[in-house]
């Protein structure tokens, strides 16, 4: 069976990367081949340009058609869906796709509507979807009831690691962008200064978008919060250990998030996680159990948990033992195997 990737084959730096990249690896094994990739198209076009770059990928629309299986991008849908529709038109290959989040949620105004009726389009289009998150599965299955979705979470392990958090210390990890809500952690590490609580906030992770990096950079400098923050860039898993073992609160003020790979990542350490209650953050952390949920962007509410927290070691040794159980409780290897080996058994008797 040919299976095709309409995306680029790119080294895993996000949970959802990392998710896909296993995937397609299991694929891989069950089909005793190769997947292929298309690459994509990378401009960083703006305006009428960026409008025309649906266009673009219809270069692909012929490798596309001359396979059996399409695995597409959710998260690329404004610039696939042109060529999804005419690839149904001309060719006879199975269309399936993996959705991590809806995009439409982070939008406002007319652009969310536009997301929200291409998402629906995209997923409609498709044959089957991949999903390894509750909280994207029940919104998807309120869409289209009828639709085949498979709901494969990722192993996520079940460490119990011996961290030797420093007091005060606070820890970010994630891309940096717009979505992940790293200004309102600015303004929330703002606040807990003027509060004159001792702290200091370690910030890594890839810069994904240079132009929200430089606004954080700005406010940093304008409100004098040097002395308190520091973005690291990107770190190796090595130094990402080193980070989370020497942290007392993981503080993620995520705007939209499928499950956020990086909060279970931070109970395996011991260390409990402040985030605003949106999306799957109420999916991943049980409130006051194993971390903190605050009113969605109420960075004063933000600033009271974290400080709670910096000032009760009581409360982060009971929040522990709730990590504790919440990790005995993750996915395992197993359910991931079997999950995609009926993934594909299904892609198979169906061609």
């Amino acid at each position: 069976m040919k299976i095709l990737v309409a995306d680029e084959k790119i080294n895993a730096v996000t949970g959802g990367e990392v998710y896909n990249c296993r995937f397609y690896e299991k694929l891989e094994t069950l089909n005793g081949e190769k997947l292929h990739y298309t690459g994509r198209i990378v401009y960083n076009y703006s305006g009428l340009k960026k409008l025309l770059m649906p266009l673009r990928e219809l270069k692909f629309l012929k490798q596309i058609i001359s396979y059996d299986v399409v695995i597409w991008s959710f998260s690329m849908m404004n610039r696939h869906c042109l060529l999804l529709i005419l690839s149904k038109i001309f060719g006879r290959q199975k269309n399936v796709t993996i959705v991590h989040h809806f995009q439409y949620e982070q939008q406002t105004g007319i652009k969310r509507l536009l997301y929200y009726l291409q998402e629906r389009l995209f997923l409609f289009l498709c044959d089957e979807a991949a999903i390894p998150n509750a909280y994207p599965l029940e919104k998807a299955k309120k869409f289209y009831p009828h639709k085949k979705l498979f709901y494969i979470p990722l192993p996520l392990g079940k460490k119990d690691i011996q961290a030797a958090p420093e007091k005060g210390r606070l820890l970010f990890a994630g891309t940096i962008e717009a979505r992940k809500g790293i200004l309102y952690l600015l303004e929330v590490l703002k606040i807990l200064k003027q509060r004159q609580i001792p702290f200091f906030c370690d910030i890594v992770g890839k810069i994904s978008s240079e132009d929200y990096y430089r606004q954080c950079i700005d406010y940093v400098t304008k409100n004098e919060l040097e002395d308190v923050v520091k973005f690291h860039g990107f770190v190796t898993k090595q130094e990402l250990d080193t980070f989370y073992k020497r942290s007392e609160i993981f503080v993620f003020p995520s705007q939209l998030e499928g499950h956020g790979m990086v909060i279970t990542e931070a109970m395996q350490y011991g260390c409990p996680c402040v985030a605003f209650n949106n999306s799957a953050m109420p999916y991943t952390i049980k409130n006051g159990i194993d971390g903190i949920l605050v009113k969605h962007n109420d960075t004063e509410a933000f600033a009271d948990a974290v400080e709670d927290l910096l000032k009760n070691p009581a409360k982060r040794q009971q929040l522990y033992f709730g990590m504790k159980q919440s990790i005995a409780e993750l996915p395992g290897e197993e359910g991931f195997e079997q999950g995609v080996e009926q993934y594909y058994q299904v892609l198979r008797l169906s061609r």
